[in-house]
């Protein structure tokens, strides 16, 4: 078991502060440009109706922090935000549609455009590294073979991130995003579907180099069910398995991989490959972190060692509530997700139970590695 301490940060100096302030009101009024914007599109929509158009907006992500992606229906108005850059296209949109590794996932983007089409707005919020960037890509490719008229444009913020004002962007986003979250009602992780297709593609990839990767369907149920679809830990997994050095020979051979093997693997490789993994290691506290800040570090092992902590989901109020702050700011940062329990109701409130659990057992493990708990590093049996 490891030793911590929790070390004060030092104090802000008076010069510091008023910069902190300044970046901060520019931020502020930045968002409220953005909320003025949608107000507008839709009173123009209702009064006025004619063309219309799909817009994408990357939201605030500060280092290990929960991100978002915004998309909405809006009539077509030309004027945008000076802070904003406005394309018609993705960056990546033609890596995404040439790159026979990436899943369409169309279960999944026909879902949310459902529901865009139905809402005009779509806030997606989920942990890092599950594929919020890669869908909107996703989305676009989806519209424009469904509706080719609709034009579609990408809205991005300056290079200025929120992390270098401190903290003090999660008191301004809250009135903006936090206070308006609904439980999941798509699933932003693969489907047992996609995952499969996912599989199927890694296959096709190594056979191009002549690397015949076969894992039995004991392997591939066993990825499914430690990962529970996290598109990162997905792609590691699978690609850890399908370049190890020491599984060579049997690529070679065209031989099958059986669960034993590949767990010999996944035993000694897998949890130091995802925590230095770009992607996947975003959703992970870092572990001097975790080291300076006891509260966190608590909250996490009673994750651990309880399988979850409680909050409350409060659909009048339209938030979620958890009066553990410290709880809240695991959520915040993705490094914990919340899930509806049974509806619970009394009274004098119209509440449900959520319980705060950690997105996938792969980062269960990696926590346990970074607690230095007294347990194996990866599970070796069902």
């Amino acid at each position: 078991m490891s030793s911590y301490h929790l070390q004060p940060a030092p104090a802000a100096s008076d010069v510091e502060k008023q910069q902190l302030q300044a970046e901060l009101e520019q931020l502020q009024a930045e968002l409220r440009k953005q909320e003025l914007r949608i107000a507008i599109a839709r009173k123009k929509r209702a009064l006025e109706g004619g063309e219309t158009r799909l817009e994408f907006y990357k939201g605030f992500r500060g280092d290990n922090s929960l991100g978002s992606r915004h998309c909405s229906i809006t009539p077509d108005i030309t004027q945008t935000s000076e802070s904003q850059e406005l394309t018609h296209d993705s960056p990546i949109s033609h890596m995404v549609l040439n790159d026979t590794m990436i899943c369409p996932r169309e279960e999944t983007v026909s879902a949310l455009w459902k529901r865009i089409q139905r809402y005009h707005v779509v806030h997606v919020r989920a942990t890092p590294g599950s594929g919020k960037s890669i869908l909107p890509r996703l989305l676009q490719d989806y519209v424009r073979r469904k509706s080719p008229n609709m034009p579609v444009y990408w809205c991005s913020w300056p290079e200025t991130t929120p992390e270098k004002i401190g903290h003090c962007y999660e008191k301004l986003l809250n009135e903006f995003q936090f206070d308006r979250l609904t439980p999941q009602t798509f699933r932003s992780f693969f489907t047992y579907a996609e995952y499969l297709d996912v599989v199927e593609r890694v296959k096709a990839y190594e056979l191009r180099f002549g690397q015949c990767f076969l894992p039995d369907s004991d392997v591939v149920e066993y990825v499914w069910q430690i990962t529970n679809g996290h598109p990162s830990g997905v792609r590691v997994m699978l690609e850890l398995l399908a370049t190890s050095e020491k599984l060579r020979h049997l690529r070679k051979a065209s031989s099958v991989i059986d669960l034993k093997v590949a767990l010999d693997i996944l035993g000694q490789d897998l949890i130091p490959t995802l925590v230095q993994n770009a992607t996947f290691g975003r959703g992970l506290p870092p572990r001097d972190f975790l080291k300076r800040n006891l509260k966190v570090a608590n909250v996490l092992q009673d994750v651990l060692l309880n399988g979850s902590v409680t909050g409350v989901w409060e659909p009048k109020q339209g938030r979620l509530h958890q009066t553990d702050g410290t709880v809240n700011a695991c959520y915040h940062r993705g490094w914990v997700q919340a899930e509806l329990a049974p509806t619970e109701r009394d009274e004098d409130y119209d509440f449900e139970k959520t319980v705060f659990i950690f997105p996938s057992d792969l980062h269960k493990r990696c926590i346990e590695w970074f607690l230095s708990l007294e347990k194996p590093p990866y599970p070796t049996s069902q």
